[in-house]
């Protein structure tokens, strides 16, 4: 959206000073890219599609396991909050070993570095 808006942005200031969307004139776009968090962000996170392309736990496993985690810990049922912690963790580790865990955030680490 950020860009949609930078883009409309740029045009009407063009516009207004009667000059036409030319190549050289619509660089003022990128240098607003440039200067605004979008092209930050995009850098920082440019390895995240491939991680989680290569680790397809990151979408086949990881989504079920935080949905059932969040549904654990925020239904009342007189269960204390440490022994959901440890069903949740235990839960976790039945779908993926400790190590795994580790890897898997050590590998998104990565990507977002």
């Amino acid at each position: 959206m950020t860009t949609g808006q930078m883009a409309a942005e740029t045009l009407i200031e063009l516009f207004r000073v009667g000059q036409p969307a030319t190549a050289a004139n619509l660089a003022r776009y990128r240098a607003r890219l440039d200067a605004s968090f979008v092209m930050k962000d995009l850098k920082k996170y440019r390895r995240l599609p491939a991680t989680l392309d290569r680790r397809r736990q990151f979408v086949n496993d990881y989504p079920g396991l935080l949905n059932q985690a969040a549904h654990t810990l925020l239904h009342v049922d007189g269960v204390d909050k440490r022994q959901k912690e440890k069903e949740i963790f235990a839960a976790f580790r039945e779908r993926r070993s400790l190590l795994g865990l580790l890897g898997d955030a050590y590998h998104l680490w990565r990507a977002t570095r």
